[in-house]
């Protein structure tokens, strides 16, 4: 009896364990890479070490995604997508300089572009439709005569 009770108790403490180096496995990935599961992971892992401090630039910069800041001017206008969440299609809401055109670029958790929207001069808001988006966590970088003018994110579930 006694013999069993250590046993299982063994096992569990080797599964417990493992658990806990797959969790730290995955919360080190670059978020680019491994997308919204690091999040999950760095969240479940919180409850085993609150202290753990993870450094997104070195671990993305290992695997060649580098995070890189408009030259000529930081981003200025703050705009947002409504809802957020999006369930199918979702508004833009933007500020441009006055009589621009912009284009709205927006990118996939591994950097990769997956639409592009043309920003009308002197309009705020731009509808449009997300259903061919996978659930993801979404960038979207917002340009004005080919430069970063602005940017945000938001949240596709379907």
């Amino acid at each position: 009896m006694e013999i069993r009770g250590s046993v299982t108790q063994d096992w569990k403490s080797c599964a417990a364990e493992s658990m806990k180096n797959e969790l730290l496995t995955i919360s080190s990935q670059c978020p680019y890479e491994g997308g919204p599961g690091v999040y999950l992971a760095r969240s479940l892992y919180y409850n085993v070490d609150p202290k753990k401090v993870y450094s997104d630039i070195y671990n993305c910069a290992q695997i060649g995604f580098y995070r890189v800041r408009p030259q000529k001017n930081d981003f200025i206008s703050t705009p947002e997508v409504i809802p957020n969440p999006v369930h199918s299609t979702a508004k833009l809401v933007y500020s441009l300089p006055q009589d621009q055109e912009g284009v709205c670029k927006i990118i996939n958790n591994s950097g990769i572009e997956v639409m592009s929207l043309g920003l009308k001069p002197n309009s705020e808001i731009t509808e449009f439709n997300i259903e061919k988006l996978k659930p993801s966590v979404y960038h979207f970088i917002i340009f004005v005569k080919g430069e970063g003018y602005s940017r945000g994110n938001f949240t596709v579930i379907n």
